[in-house]
């Protein structure tokens, strides 16, 4: 329970690679995406609520993949189809898209946002059809993996950029040094003359 899997069932060295890939990916979304709740606070439906939001969401997802909830503990111990798990994280993620649709749309970085859920959207429809089409089986994992990899991206430019908008408010940071989201900043109007 202590050591490393690979070592443990003495496989090559780069087996679970990919897995591993994404777990590291979805931790380091989450720690960046809290940090940034912490150190800017939480607003009510605003940008910052949205990165608490996905940040626990990121703990979750890298929970489930990491220990296989979907796919070995629900159905086995539970009793519940590894389809449930999905339906209740599609509630989530609509839910969340509801609530928070505002900051999303808003936020410069939405790209890398929503093409993460449209990747981790064909990873779970590639996961339903794997029995039937076996070679899909890779198309799962990549797809899993963009998807992962797509999402910490956000995280990282997203909480830069706010960061960088709040610390510009604050006078802690040079205008002329910041590459910060225009939503963020406010601006004066200068009179026309």
């Amino acid at each position: 329970m202590t050591s490393d899997p690979t070592a443990v069932l003495e496989g090559p060295f780069y087996a679970g690679f990919v897995a591993v890939l994404g777990y590291a990916a979805w931790i380091a979304a989450a720690a960046i995406l809290l940090l940034t709740v912490s150190v800017a606070g939480v607003d009510r439906r605003g940008p910052r609520s949205l990165f608490l939001a996905l940040g626990l969401l990121s703990v979750v997802l890298f929970i489930d993949d990491a220990f296989l909830l979907h796919e070995f503990v629900v159905p086995t111990y539970i009793g519940l189809p590894d389809m449930a798990t999905y339906a209740l994280y599609a509630i989530i993620a609509m839910t969340l898209g509801v609530w928070l649709a505002r900051p999303v749309w808003r936020d410069p970085h939405r790209t890398l946002l929503l093409a993460a859920v449209a990747c981790l959207g064909v990873s779970v429809i590639a996961d339903q059809v794997d029995p039937l089409f076996p070679s899909w089986h890779f198309m799962e994992a990549a797809a899993q993996l963009l998807g992962t990899l797509l999402w910490f991206a956000f995280a990282f430019c997203a909480s830069r950029g706010l960061l960088r908008a709040q610390a510009h408010m604050d006078g802690e940071v040079g205008a002329s040094s910041l590459a910060s989201p225009e939503w963020l900043v406010p601006t004066e109007r200068q009179p026309v003359s």
